[in-house]
């Protein structure tokens, strides 16, 4: 009996584990961005050398930014950042499909870039 409750506590968990590795061409070359579920947000970690406020090179540092599910159903996963000091805002699409795709963009009132390409999800 202990042992089926163990299970039963663990299963939501096993669900909810999720991580999003995928990749697109920035500059000609191959880039990859790793999603992690955690709770009821993603995290994405990646170095970046690059200020947003006044654009300049800095020193390479890792950067954490935290996208909060903005909807989710069993099409696709819609994310936002969830940092509201900065300038403009992250959007990031995940679509669960036979080949999981992303498309991610920084909208701001300059430009809105966009990267997309195709994901694997593990764990």
């Amino acid at each position: 009996m202990k042992k089926l409750l163990l299970l039963l506590f663990l299963i939501p968990n096993l669900v909810m584990a999720e991580t999003w590795v995928c990749s697109y061409l920035h500059n000609e070359k191959i880039k990859s961005s790793t999603y992690k579920r955690e709770g009821s947000t993603f995290i994405n970690k990646f170095k970046s050398n690059f200020q947003q406020i006044k654009p300049k090179k800095l020193p390479i540092a890792t950067i954490t930014k935290k996208y909060e599910i903005l909807y989710e159903s069993d099409f696709q996963i819609k994310l936002i950042d969830s940092d509201t000091s900065k300038t403009g805002v992250w959007v990031l699409l995940l679509t669960k499909t036979d080949q999981p795709k992303f498309i991610s963009s920084h909208v701001t009132y300059l430009e809105s870039p966009n990267w997309q390409g195709n994901c694997e999800v593990i764990e």
